[in-house]
């Protein structure tokens, strides 16, 4: 009975740590980058240092970066901002960067109108829980 609790025990700790250096590649500097999600193929953070709440009555938005680490096909790294529209339950691109692992940039876009990339918020998804973050800072400058 010890023995098998032992190799039980054993066996999930290996797991565990194998879980962790899967994930370990890449980790953000954690004093900047808040972590949001993460599955086996990307990490996402978004950067605490650049939050901005613009209080409009009629329109309250959050700007955010978020950080996404890929480790699939190619390790890759992005950094997009988005404005999310609180009342409105939006997202909005304004840029979006992408890095190689040497840090050179390999694509870059940005949009000038609002209308071109809206996205709208899904239950479940990474972008309820962008929503969420922005909520949350969008309450605490109240």
């Amino acid at each position: 009975m010890k023995k098998t609790i032992s190799r039980i025990i054993g066996t999930l700790l290996l797991l565990l740590s194998f879980n962790m250096l899967c994930f370990a590649e890449f980790q953000p500097d954690s004093s900047r980058w808040v972590w949001i999600d993460s599955n086996s193929v990307t990490g996402t953070w978004y950067d605490s240092w650049s939050v901005s709440v613009n209080r409009n009555y009629s329109k309250p938005t959050v700007n955010l970066w978020i950080l996404q680490y890929h480790n699939a096909p190619e390790e890759s790294i992005s950094q997009t901002l988005f404005t999310v529209d609180i009342k409105g339950k939006k997202l909005y691109l304004l840029e979006a960067h992408d890095y190689n692992l040497q840090g050179k940039m390999t694509k870059s876009l940005e949009w000038d109108k609002y209308d071109d990339n809206e996205i709208r918020i899904v239950p479940g998804s990474l972008g309820e829980a962008i929503y969420y973050v922005a909520m949350g800072y969008y309450l605490k400058s109240h």
